[in-house]
């Protein structure tokens, strides 16, 4: 009984998190914008990502359920996507040069590389899976309109600080 309420527990916080990442990443142009409903402007309504994700995770289920797709081929497939953001979160490039920080994320990205090798014949699914966001992001650029000019007046100004916008930055990139 515990172990099923661990389980529970955890796909619960998976499914809020998924929902809110669906909202956040439609806010920030990487997704459809149609995951974001009503005031979820504010972030407060992952309505439509809950839904496409609750879609998603019924469809993969009824496919196993049904014996069209393996756990075992589920959970590699699964694996191979976990250590590929792993990987890519692993990111060395906001830190601090030459620090310990620095070089336990690089000791880490080697070490997923090789994680990421082992995985085989599922590494087509986090690629395939990085075409498709790297596809979805190419054709959204291609049918935004341009931005109008900034007036020179403004150019580099924060327009909610008034002033340079490097400085109000919240992320430092060291080089």
């Amino acid at each position: 009984m515990t172990a099923l309420l661990l389980t529970f527990g955890a796909v619960n916080a998976y499914l809020a998190g998924g929902a809110r990442l669906g909202v956040a990443l439609s806010q920030a142009g990487t997704m459809p914008r149609r995951l974001v409903t009503g005031p979820a402007a504010a972030g407060n309504n992952p309505g439509r990502s809950l839904t496409v994700l609750m879609a998603a995770s019924t469809a993969i289920t009824l496919a196993s359920a049904l014996g069209m797709i393996g756990l075992d081929t589920l959970l590699r497939a699964t694996s191979a996507c976990l250590i590929a953001v792993t990987l890519a979160g692993a990111s060395t490039v906001l830190l601090p040069r030459r620090r310990a920080l620095w070089y336990g994320a690089l000791l880490s990205s080697a070490v997923m590389s090789a994680v990421l090798v082992f995985c085989g014949l599922f590494l087509p699914v986090p690629a395939a899976l990085a075409v498709a966001a790297s596809t979805f992001q190419t054709v959204r650029a291609a049918r935004t309109p341009p931005s109008p000019p900034v007036p020179p007046a403004l150019k580099g100004r924060h327009p909610e600080y008034d002033q340079p916008a490097e400085k109000s930055c919240h992320v430092r990139r060291h080089r």
